[in-house]
């Protein structure tokens, strides 16, 4: 888990890196722009996995991504929410049996 959230974090602190944000910005929040999110967590779930997320695997998705958003430490940045909510989205994507078979 910790190396996939490594990988997953020095991904996100990449400039211009558009493997992992191809529709968002780390500066777009769920209040400013959910449906940019929902549209990257698409993206990044049919190209780690090679299937198009159903609705309930895409929800569950932006769960983590809220979750994570909300804020794990008190006094975190916006852009460091947005860093912990992608690691968690990109971790929980990597983690899935389908990432080994694809």
């Amino acid at each position: 888990t910790q190396t996939v959230q490594a990988h997953c974090r020095l991904a996100l602190q990449k400039n211009g890196n558009t493997a992992v944000l191809n529709t968002v910005t780390l500066s777009q929040t769920s209040q400013s722009n959910s449906a940019a999110i929902r549209a990257n967590i698409s993206y990044l779930h049919i190209k780690f996995l090679g299937e198009v997320a159903t609705q309930q695997q895409e929800d569950a998705l932006y769960s983590v991504f809220l979750k994570y958003e909300a804020g794990v430490e008190p006094g975190m940045s916006a852009t460091d929410r947005a860093i912990a909510g992608w690691t968690a989205v990109c971790a929980s994507i990597l983690r899935d049996p389908l990432w080994i078979t694809y």
